[in-house]
């Protein structure tokens, strides 16, 4: 199953696996709105500006008007897809796709922007990927340990870190000052890592997780001085990524 909440909290959609389902809710009121998608298990995501929301089916994904809650387009898919994300400011999507695939498309027009080459995913678990916070970057972890940042409008290699984790990457976050890149990797205690944005240097590692890393958060404030980190040791850190230490730990 999966919930997600708009972008101003007051509306939540949830996809069922058996049997699928779409369902929209009306959170204040505690009400079904309706009910988008019937015996189709779907990923669901909305829009930055809350003005769309992307469900997905075997072989496409389905555009939604959240005023209306109207069909206005559908795209057709190739493959399994694992992840969607929406850029911050909206206007693209990238899609990461089952085995080796990850596509960037341009909203608006539904239009595929450009394929991402050189992944390696040989596995069935996939990296990870963020869109910087000007939308114009993506930076990819895959499930050989590799960092990569791509430039969204010319396709360009901006950085490539071969040997990034010497294992698959769980988890990569861009920081909102658009300067840090944390990565955490799929390592029984290994430590989340950091990247110039720029360069893809090593900015040194946050330690103390004692089991994989499952997902990673920088604070929304634009200094970025905050990362949230849970692991799968069952704990939540609170890092100061200036110091390089964990402030606060949630057991």
């Amino acid at each position: 199953r999966s919930v997600v909440y708009s972008p101003d909290g007051r509306v939540l959609a949830v996809s069922g696996l058996f049997p699928g389902f779409v369902d929209i809710w009306d959170v204040p009121a505690r009400k079904l709105i309706r009910r988008l998608q019937q015996n189709q298990f779907s990923r669901v995501a909305f829009s930055p500006h809350g003005d769309l929301l992307l469900t997905k089916t075997e072989d496409q994904i389905r555009f939604w008007r959240t005023d209306t809650w109207d069909l206005i387009r559908q795209v057709p898919l190739t493959g399994k897809v694992m992840v969607l994300k929406f850029s911050p400011d909206g206007t693209h999507l990238a899609s990461l796709i089952f085995p080796d695939e990850l596509t960037v498309w341009e909203v608006n027009q539904s239009k595929l922007l450009r394929p991402i080459p050189g992944l390696r995913l040989p596995k069935a678990r996939f990296g990870r990927f963020d869109f910087s916070p000007d939308s114009k970057f993506l930076v990819i972890g895959d499930a050989n340990g590799r960092l990569q940042g791509i430039d969204l409008t010319s396709g360009d290699t901006i950085f490539d870190v071969v040997e990034a984790h010497p294992e698959q990457i769980e988890s990569v976050v861009w920081s909102p000052n658009s300067s840090v890149i944390a990565s955490g990797g799929a390592q029984e205690g290994g430590a989340i890592r950091l990247w110039d944005a720029t360069s893809g240097k090593s900015l040194g590692e946050l330690q103390g997780h004692t089991s994989w890393i499952t997902d990673l958060l920088f604070s929304e404030n634009k200094d970025g001085l905050r990362l949230y980190s849970s692991s799968g040791d069952q704990t939540i850190r609170i890092w100061d990524v200036d110091l390089g230490d964990a402030i606060v730990t949630l057991v």
